[in-house]
């Protein structure tokens, strides 16, 4: 269950980055090395949602009524800019291209070392209607069990 917290946020970090799929310590993306490379990794967290199973990758569906709480990574981004840009790019999210787009960047709360942050996602923005929800709520043990998820990552 999600813990009681207050409205307003104890921390609120605008180079913070909530990861809880590809971009997570310990999958070896790409772009999960690029975010290791321009940041700090600041620990583990949690946010209250659902994630989905999109084929070879995952969604999160932010709910904040939602008693199940998504395990992911916190990431102080240094390069703010930069990084977003690139990350954006990598999730399809192209102000070149109109929407809708798969993902959207949004400031939502998350639950790390017992507070509430605020800080960025990427969300998933389309109807998971149909997609399969992953069960425990944490990606990392999931990519190890499905090879295509594997295979994803290895091939991006």
């Amino acid at each position: 269950m999600v813990p009681s917290v207050h409205l307003s946020f104890e921390i609120a970090m605008l180079n913070w980055i909530f990861t809880y799929g590809t971009l997570m310590r310990g999958i070896p993306s790409r772009f999960g090395n690029y975010l290791e490379a321009n940041g700090i990794f600041l620990g583990e967290a949690q946010m209250p949602g659902r994630l989905y199973d999109l084929g070879n990758y995952p969604g999160l569906v932010y709910d904040e009524q939602s008693e199940r709480l998504i395990t992911g990574h916190i990431f102080e981004v240094m390069d703010a800019q930069k990084v977003f840009e690139q990350l954006d790019r990598y999730e399809g999210i192209d102000p070149a291209s109109p929407p809708p787009h798969e993902y959207r960047r949004v400031i939502r709360p998350a639950i790390w070392k017992g507070k509430r942050v605020a800080c960025w996602v990427y969300e998933y923005a389309l109807d998971p209607a149909g997609k399969p929800e992953i069960p425990d709520a944490s990606y990392l043990e999931y990519w190890h069990l499905h090879e295509g998820h594997r295979k994803f990552v290895l091939h991006e």
